[in-house]
């Protein structure tokens, strides 16, 4: 009875470990969950997963993820979610590598204060020095003059509309809170970071930049 025992030991540790749920899978869990009440956020949670995924193999990260990926871009922009499945595994992992978005958001920072994290970004001019040339170049022509009063009025309008959304605010309530606090390496209290990683889920639409297969 000694081998038998022995061999229906190791099958039990074997399905035992077989069934435990592996952090990528979570995280694809997690993005069906949100998909239809946060997409953006969905999104984060697949590009978590092909990042831990990839790791092992890229090829089984395309495999896995590619359908979830396409799905969730759809419900962003319904047309990406074509344009997902038509790529192949080789462009679907090179569009992974640069969907971080980290230089678009490098001039942002990240600090904590009072059970809160606060995403700020730096003011931008009003293009003062930048409107003077154009209408330098408009010369005395009233069409083109008209066309660069439009311009720079709609550039400053959306300006004051993203400034009032500033800082985000990120309460310990919030279900983000913990992604960005382990994103930015256990902010402490008071502490002032400049933002590493994609803050697309964790931002207004008005800033998003998102990177579209």
């Amino acid at each position: 009875m000694r081998i038998p025992l022995c061999l229906l030991l190791l099958f039990l540790l074997a399905s035992s470990a077989h069934a435990k749920t592996e952090e990528w899978q979570q995280l694809k869990t997690q993005s069906e969950q949100l998909r239809n009440s946060d997409p953006i956020y969905a999104l984060f949670k697949l590009q978590r997963a092909w990042e831990l995924l990839a790791r092992k193999s890229p090829a089984t990260a395309s495999k896995e993820l590619r359908n979830d990926l396409a799905i969730t871009y759809g419900k962003l922009n319904p047309s990406s979610e074509a344009s997902c499945l038509k790529l192949t595994d080789k462009q679907l992992q090179a569009h992974m590598k640069k969907s971080r978005n980290l230089i678009a958001f490098q001039a942002w920072q990240i600090s904590k204060k009072s059970d809160a994290i606060y995403l700020t970004a730096p003011e931008t001019s009003s293009c003062l020095s930048g409107r003077a040339i154009a209408e330098e170049a408009a010369g005395k022509d009233p069409q083109k003059k008209k066309e660069v009063d439009e311009y720079y009025e709609r550039q400053n309008a959306e300006f004051k509309e993203r400034a009032a959304l500033l800082p985000v605010v990120i309460s310990a309530e919030n279900k983000k809170y913990q992604d960005l606090i382990a994103l930015s390496g256990q902010l402490k209290e008071g502490q002032v970071k400049a933002v590493t990683f994609d803050i697309n889920a964790f931002v207004p639409e008005q800033f998003r930049r998102i990177n579209w297969p």
